[in-house]
């Protein structure tokens, strides 16, 4: 009895937070007081010795009234297909999105960005559910951000709430979209990423913001409808590792590195400095603690140079290191002679040239190389495709295919 009273009462003062849907609220507001008042009853026919059987018909009757009010404050919190969540099929799935035709024409804002955001975040954060007191079907929510503090920083994706936690580990209870919900790809998080960082502006076209090496292709594959594959999933090595020092995680975690493992269960890591992206010259010299886990490293668009790379060079465990678009030479290059066992390079957008991916023709195990936006011409493709027999060189320029759902001029001659 005094649990249910002490419930409802903390119940309707949770009421006017504004968190919660109303007509979830309501049904659940009523059911829990029934069940105290029911409760209460309980107490006095028991203490007033009453006829037992008429005690055992109230109690049955206040243990179905919790059973309803149980299943009411789930619809509440979690959403009217929690019972079902754990048996959903979407569940490890991903966002899908219809095409853009001529996506340089569309308003970045309104017909590439928010169709994102309706897909993987209008469940919880739509005009229906405004879970943490946060919207993204409106600009003014999306500004005001929810109760966490703004949830995007223009210019700053890096600290930006939206995309620190859509880089989360997926396991982590803080991760969105939750685990059991479709999942925005690679691609995906990096338009929202690209958005935040030109300014967030609500009105300007695509054309009109700034686009370097990196998210052409991904704009291209939204206009087709076509996503490029994701990168590879890091191989891990076969022998087991021990788990990376806690105390060293921290400090990473706390100088805005992100480190994730890089499956369920396994001590082997990924990491990426995307929100740590001015520091990730001096910040990389922390990774060398961690280099037996570390086997993926992310460091696009950061402020590394040929220096950095001579530590890059340490972390003899990598398998993928991405690098685009940033001031890296053929100099630098040449350290990462020494990661043995890389199979992926991400060199878009930067300085390297033919002469410098030559240099690695001894890397066996490099199966993936991205050189988009570099200097290296078209016959240097050619002899380079050559060298590298057995190495996919990704050079860019993707074909877009013409879909039937594709807009088309026709121009119709009439004779007078």
């Amino acid at each position: 009895m005094l649990a249910a009273v002490a419930a409802v009462v903390s119940g309707l003062l949770l009421e006017g937070s504004g968190e919660y849907e109303e007509e979830f609220v309501e049904p659940h507001e009523w059911s829990a007081i029934s069940s105290a008042v029911m409760a209460i009853a309980l107490y006095i026919l028991y203490k007033t010795r009453v006829k037992r059987t008429v005690v055992k018909t109230v109690s049955v009757l206040v243990l179905a009234l919790i059973a309803v009010t149980g299943h009411l404050g789930g619809n509440v919190t979690r959403g009217p297909e929690f019972l079902t969540e754990p048996f959903d099929q979407s569940s490890g799935k991903t966002v899908t999105l219809k095409p853009i035709p001529n996506i340089q024409n569309a308003v970045a804002f309104n017909d590439v960005v928010q169709p994102i955001l309706k897909e993987g975040c209008y469940n919880c954060h739509g005009p229906k559910k405004h879970k943490g007191k946060l919207r993204f079907d409106e600009k003014e929510a999306i500004i005001k951000g929810g109760k966490n503090g703004k949830t995007i920083v223009a210019g700053k994706p890096e600290e930006s709430e939206m995309i620190k936690r859509m880089l989360l580990p997926l396991d982590n209870e803080d991760h969105m979209p939750p685990k059991n919900k479709p999942q925005l790809t690679k691609q995906q998080i990096s338009v929202l990423q690209w958005w935040i960082n030109s300014g967030a502006d609500f009105n300007k076209k695509v054309s009109e913001l700034k686009q370097d090496g990196s998210i052409k292709p991904v704009l291209l594959a939204l206009e087709s409808g076509i996503l490029m594959p994701e990168t590879e999933v890091a191989e891990v090595p076969d022998e087991p590792v021990s788990a990376a020092d806690s105390g060293v995680l921290r400090k990473l975690f706390a100088d805005g590195v992100m480190v994730m493992p890089v499956a369920r269960n396994s001590n082997y890591l990924a990491v990426s400095f995307v929100t740590a992206l001015t520091r990730a010259d001096t910040l990389v010299k922390s990774l060398q603690p961690i280099k037996k886990q570390l086997v993926s490293l992310k460091l696009d668009q950061s402020n590394v140079n040929d220096s950095t790379l001579t530590t890059v060079s340490e972390l003899s465990n990598l398998r993928r290191l991405q690098l685009s678009n940033t001031a890296i030479t053929d100099q630098g290059l040449a350290k990462l002679k020494k990661l043995k066992d890389l199979g992926s390079l991400n060199l878009v957008g930067t300085k390297v040239t033919a002469r410098g991916i030559m240099e690695m023709k001894d890397l066996k195990s490099l199966k993936y190389m991205y050189l988009y936006k570099t200097s290296i011409t078209a016959d240097e493709r050619e002899q380079l495709k050559k060298s590298f027999p057995e190495t996919t060189l990704d050079f860019g320029n993707y074909i877009v295919p013409t879909l039937t759902t594709d807009t088309t001029e026709v121009n119709i001659n009439v004779k007078q």
